[in-house]
């Protein structure tokens, strides 16, 4: 199934996709603000009891999260000694989900309540690769060069790994193989002073 191009709200899903075991989901030109409740993706996984692969690719040119679980993006990133407030979706066991994967993943609240979701309502998840260089072209092996980061979009993807280290490592299961894909050296724009 593919839709290009439409501007829509995600809908809470009425039907079900039984037999469904592979969906990719590629969100282009995302606004972080307008979509930074990723919960209603979880009605795509309940409408598919059989899914064993979910990858989920944002690509956005809008780098600044609006939404960090950091709070505000000039003050207390890292976390340091403040306290993360994050919303407990609703248990929704999910009995065939082995892989996930999320391209472009940030540290938005609700992306990270969302990975915490499929994280936590996972029984057999052997692997989940999160990806905040948005497709690494070093790891890919499709080209010889990264298409080069903005400086924004490089401190995100810090602050994205971050937020993995902080809010999602430690509920992971020890059968879980958590990957957490950082920017090479070559994503980072060469007129960067990173």
């Amino acid at each position: 199934m593919e839709s290009l191009g439409e501007k829509v709200k995600t809908p809470m899903m009425s039907s079900k996709f039984l037999h469904l075991k592979y969906l990719d989901i590629y969100l282009v030109n995302v606004v972080q603000h307008y979509l930074s409740d990723y919960s209603c993706l979880v009605s795509f996984l309940e409408a598919s009891p059989a899914l064993e692969t979910f990858i989920l690719r944002i690509q956005t040119d809008d780098m600044l999260v609006h939404d960090s679980v950091f709070g505000d993006l000039d003050g207390g990133g890292g976390g340091g000694g403040a306290q993360l407030h994050l919303r407990q979706l609703l248990e929704c066991w999910h009995h065939n989900l082995k892989n996930v994967m999320v391209t472009g993943f940030t540290s938005t609240k609700g992306l990270i309540e969302f990975t915490r979701y499929i994280v936590q309502n996972s029984l057999v998840l052997e692997c989940m690769t999160l990806d905040t260089a948005g497709g690494c072209c070093r790891r890919t092996a499709k080209r010889n060069k990264c298409a080069p980061m903005s400086e924004g979009g490089f401190r995100e993807a810090q602050k994205a790994v971050e937020a993995v280290r902080i809010c999602i490592e430690g509920i992971v299961r020890p059968s879980t193989n958590l990957k957490v894909l950082e920017p090479c050296s070559q994503c980072l724009y060469e007129g960067s002073s990173v």
